[in-house]
């Protein structure tokens, strides 16, 4: 789909090297065996990625936005229902990197 919002957060003096350096220090974080829907998922990842390269975190409303989404009636029924679904899908995905999809 098309961004709501686009931000730019400035220029980074990190090298390719450092930056793939880093990435690999972090690869026992944000990977699929840790992914979860609310407090590991994309927007966290960007946000370290923003952090290391420009020193500048993702806006709270981007890192935190189950945090708003649980605020409200529809976030209150819906929460529930993803985390149910994230610790299925984290149990699921062992199975699926070893090649074993009987799930």
């Amino acid at each position: 789909g098309t961004p709501l919002k686009e931000s730019v957060f400035g220029t980074t003096n990190k090298t390719e090297e450092e930056f793939n350096e880093y990435l690999q220090s972090i690869d026992n974080v944000y990977n699929a065996e840790n992914y979860h829907l609310l407090n590991n998922n994309c927007n966290h990842f960007t946000n370290a990625i923003c952090q290391f390269l420009c020193g500048k975190p993702l806006p709270d409303e981007i890192v935190n936005q189950h945090k708003v989404l649980a605020d409200t009636p529809f976030g209150k029924w819906l929460i529930p229902r993803l985390e149910a679904m994230s610790n299925k899908m984290s149990q699921a995905v062992p199975n699926i990197i070893e090649g074993n999809n009987n799930n």
